[in-house]
């Protein structure tokens, strides 16, 4: 029986790696382009740094409405977290603000590799539809 030599193994574990990395990226700039300029909620980071691999694509949330964009997105099958959502009780929030703010208002969208392009424009449509949505149900 032949075996994979290190070498080869490292080669291919390497080419695997930067498919992820380059998956993770254009998964973030396709939903990047299409939330930038949208109302309802803020993009965090509105540019990627060269040789960042993102774990998800941030948001804050405008209106005290996370939760139900959340909820409106899960019932979509869209699974997104937020981060730091349970600060540590240690955490002096009067040095941190920063963190207490973003405890109350992120939302993570995904970004992982399993994704591609359709379900980035699925997933920026269904989030733009739900903040419209709300935005319409709060004034009538």
């Amino acid at each position: 029986s032949l075996t994979m030599s290190g070498t080869s193994r490292q080669i291919m574990n390497r080419t695997l790696i930067e498919r992820i990395i380059q998956r993770r990226r254009d998964n973030y700039n396709s939903l990047l382009r299409r939330l930038t300029d949208a109302s309802g909620f803020r993009v965090v980071r509105e540019e990627l740094p060269e040789g960042v691999c993102p774990l998800f694509f941030p948001l804050r949330i405008e209106g005290g409405r996370r939760s139900d964009i959340q909820d409106l997105l899960q019932r979509s099958a869209i699974n997104t977290f937020v981060f730091g959502e349970a600060l540590h009780p240690t955490l002096p929030v009067h040095q941190f603000p920063n963190a207490e703010l973003l405890s109350k208002v992120s939302l993570c969208l995904p970004v992982h590799q399993d994704l591609n392009s359709t379900d980035m424009a699925v997933i920026a449509e269904t989030l733009l539809c739900a903040t419209r949505g709300l935005k319409y149900a709060a004034s009538h």
